[in-house]
């Protein structure tokens, strides 16, 4: 919290704002996880991209949740400025599941387990790490040196809460009344390929296609976690979080 009180108060010296919406919700968020060690940082950040004021008499949250609504008039596009909520989706609660990745049961994995239980939740559908998995979504070789233990967490568990530009996922009406919704990318001559959420790719003409809108939910499903045991995930974080590419036997290991 030290370094982003900082960070949040040295950007208020550079004489630039930003284009688009995700600098701003990215912003208010931060500012909603710091709480009272950095809320009015951001705050005073907004203000001064912006050149205004929302609400200057509040409580830090009072200020947070007008510049909630402000966004939501400013971006009503956008995913909304607001944390992820746990969903009946999932197995396991983000809280939880934070207490026991700091636990030393759950800093005890092995990454050599880890390596099929990756492919068990299939990410290795979607993600590669190192010579394990596919290339269709962000390589996550290095995703430890990037992201700390509870931002990927968050990650898996709320999957349409922070989507990349470049992994957004489109809505494609066809003209025989199907909907398909996942990434969209180039096939062969005169035809898309989309990637669902369960890995699998369509094939589509561009010819049968009616109308693409931009979907607010990522191609990757909610409750990734539900089937591993806590074990399991203390395996996948210790495999995901090796620095660079583990350099894992062929055979699994046994618990």
């Amino acid at each position: 919290s030290d370094a982003a009180q900082e960070v949040l108060t040295k950007m208020r010296t550079v004489n630039r704002k930003p284009q688009g919406a995700e600098a701003y919700r990215n912003l208010i968020l931060c500012g909603l996880r710091l709480e009272d060690t950095g809320a009015h940082q951001a705050v005073g950040l907004l203000e001064h991209w912006t050149g205004k004021s929302v609400d200057s008499e509040g409580t830090w949250r009072e200020k947070l949740e007008a510049w909630q609504l402000w966004f939501r008039h400013a971006y009503p596009d956008a995913p909304q400025a607001s944390p992820p909520e746990e969903t009946a989706h999932n197995t396991w609660s983000y809280h939880d599941l934070v207490g026991f990745l700091d636990s030393p049961d759950g800093r005890s994995g092995s990454a050599e387990r880890g390596r099929y239980v990756y492919e068990k939740a299939q990410c290795a559908k979607c993600h590669r790490y190192g010579d394990v998995g596919e290339t269709v979504g962000p390589d996550l070789t290095q995703v430890a040196q990037r992201f700390r233990r509870q931002e990927l967490l968050e990650s898996i568990l709320f999957p349409s809460h922070v989507i990349s530009d470049q992994y957004a996922s489109k809505s494609l009406a066809l003209q025989d009344g199907r909907v398909l919704t996942g990434m969209v990318g180039a096939g062969s001559p005169g035809q898309v390929v989309v990637l669902q959420s369960n890995g699998e790719k369509v094939q589509v003409a561009e010819e049968q296609i009616e109308e693409v809108q931009p979907s607010a939910k990522s191609v990757m499903p909610e409750g990734l976690l539900n089937e591993l045991t806590l074990p399991d995930i203390a395996d996948l974080f210790a495999f995901l979080t090796t620095r660079g590419p583990a350099r894992l036997s062929q055979q699994p290991v046994s618990r």
